[in-house]
């Protein structure tokens, strides 16, 4: 709901008397006022105003026609001359223009603001704590987290109309900053200070700042209680977007946690907050997301029991649209990251994550229009094992920009481009690449299907006794061109493998101390150093 502009330019027609004036500073709200934020914040968004003496008058209790007027202007509802409401105690005067008719009529038409069941409205009755806690929650509904059923504050919540709202208003965050709230009357009227403070509140709730902690809903952090429901439940509370905050600890989830639509999981930190899962008999994630847009994940460890000993993912997710990870730690787990492997993706952020000893630190397919910066990404190496990689891209996988990342490891590549043959992947760009297989396999590895592949200020580190030598080996691919390179180590720079067409591979720019180029048909060195 957008609000009405012309409501905006009546100010001189009062929002508490009809001869109150806007202006963002008041003259009796000191910078030290416990309110001062919150009054300046509301003025100067045009929600409230002052009088004619420069004065706010803090302290002055609220009527029910002003906080009709303030909680619609909160909520950003349109209030037009057309407008109408039954009460015949608020009558239509032409000459107040829309205070307080409209902003009545407005506010009891959303249902925030009602009339009493003698059919009047008392305009200027005045509005308690606890009724405006029950509006606020009105208004803020769809934003509110699940309340954790045993919890309790500092408030009485006694009262059979309003005490179920004060809890939810408190645990919600919408009372944060009243003053001495454990002494809080709820049954004396509101202030106008309280009222913009709780206004504040309300606008930042509904900007989604709020959050909640796993360990209200149950989450020990020990490392061995079971969490698993604890998390899941603080997740499940959002009925919208929201976010959900780790604690230091470790939490031990013995199944898989489901992410959802618009939810945020931070942690205090990589090795701070810990979620270990501890072995699977079968492949399992710990944190799972499908079909899902708009999740962020970060400052978390996330751990499993071996990389080839356990089943354990870190985050699995396909079919996901903007979503953000960052600042992670992965260790011990089976997949890191997986994304893809489904339904397309696209949209992704993914940064700061440091990923040791995992069998696939990173799996990619089904992606498309994202980025991935400062991976630090190393495969735990295992001999006479070709199958896993430290980064796996496979099919369906375009348009997306690796920047500052070293993928170190792995028991067959450290970064291998393959399955691209079951739906094309192309217009990958890396930027300021290192790849290091010293402690692995082989560095780089490139499949059919893939195309218009730009790798960009790369460093290579390749084993110089392996039986094979070779540092990138060719099996298909269309356009993949190194850029400025330096390899270090390894026999042969590019290796095509027996009957594979490749085309329009280029190496320019750059050094190698190995013993060959190698090339072949499609492949070509421009300005190389040896």
């Amino acid at each position: 709901m957008a609000v009405c502009f012309a409501a905006v330019l009546v100010w001189h027609l009062s929002s508490w008397s009809s001869d109150a004036i806007a202006g963002p500073l008041f003259s009796d709200v000191s910078a030290d006022h416990p309110y001062a934020e919150a009054i300046s914040d509301l003025a100067d968004r045009g929600i409230i105003i002052g009088f004619v003496d420069g004065k706010y008058r803090p302290s002055d209790p609220v009527t029910r026609q002003q906080l009709a007027k303030m909680i619609v202007l909160a909520m950003g509802i349109t209030v037009t001359e057309q407008d109408s409401h039954p009460y015949p105690d608020v009558s239509r005067d032409p000459n107040q223009g829309l205070y307080p008719y409209g902003y009545v009529a407005a506010a009891s038409r959303t249902g925030l603001v009602m009339g009493y069941t003698d059919g009047l409205f008392r305009p200027l009755g005045l509005t308690t704590r606890m009724q405006l806690a029950t509006i606020v929650v009105r208004a803020a509904e769809t934003s509110l987290a699940i309340l954790p059923s045993r919890w309790r504050g500092l408030l009485d919540y006694s009262d059979p109309s309003h005490g179920e709202n004060l809890r939810r208003a408190e645990f919600g965050g919408l009372l944060k900053g009243i003053r001495d709230l454990q002494a809080w009357d709820t049954t004396r009227p509101v202030t106008r200070g309280e009222l913009a403070q709780i206004l504040a509140n309300l606008l930042a709730v509904m900007d989604h700042s709020s959050s909640l902690n796993v360990t209200d809903y149950g989450a020990v952090g020990d490392g061995v209680t079971d969490d698993t429901g604890a998390i899941q439940r603080a997740i499940d509370a959002w009925p919208a977007k929201g976010t959900v905050v780790l604690p230091a600890g470790t939490f031990r989830v013995n199944s898989t946690v489901y992410l959802k639509s618009g939810i945020t999981i931070t942690g205090a930190g990589p090795g701070q907050t810990i979620l270990y899962m501890p072995r699977q008999s079968s492949p399992t994630a710990i944190l799972l997301g499908s079909g899902t847009s708009g999740v962020t994940v970060t400052g978390l460890t996330l751990c499993g029991s071996g990389a080839f000993t356990g089943n354990e993912y870190g985050i699995s997710m396909a079919g996901a649209e903007d979503c953000t990870l960052s600042d992670l730690h992965l260790d011990d787990l089976r997949f890191g990251i997986k994304l893809g492997a489904g339904n397309m993706s696209s949209g992704w952020t993914v940064s700061d994550i440091v990923a040791r000893d995992c069998r696939v630190a990173l799996f990619l397919a089904s992606c498309r229009n994202s980025t991935f910066t400062r991976l630090d990404l190393h495969g735990e190496y295992q001999p006479n094992n070709v199958h896993d990689h430290t980064v796996y891209i496979e099919r369906d996988v375009t348009h997306c920009t690796f920047t500052n990342c070293t993928f170190s490891g792995g028991a067959g590549w450290a970064l291998q481009f393959w399955g691209g043959e079951n739906g094309a992947t192309h217009h990958l760009t890396f930027n300021n690449t290192t790849v290091d297989a010293t402690d692995g396999g082989y560095p780089i590895v490139v499949g059919g299907g893939f195309s218009d592949i730009a790798l960009n200020s790369t460093t290579i580190y390749a084993r110089s006794n392996t039986t094979e030598g070779d540092v990138i080996r060719f099996y298909g691919g269309q356009n993949i061109i190194f850029d400025g390179f330096t390899v270090t180590g390894g026999r042969t720079l590019a290796l095509i493998g027996p009957r594979v067409a490749v085309s329009g591979g280029v190496f320019k720019n750059g050094t190698f101390d190995g013993l060959r180029l190698g090339g072949g048909k499609g492949v070509t060195f421009e300005n190389v150093q040896r």
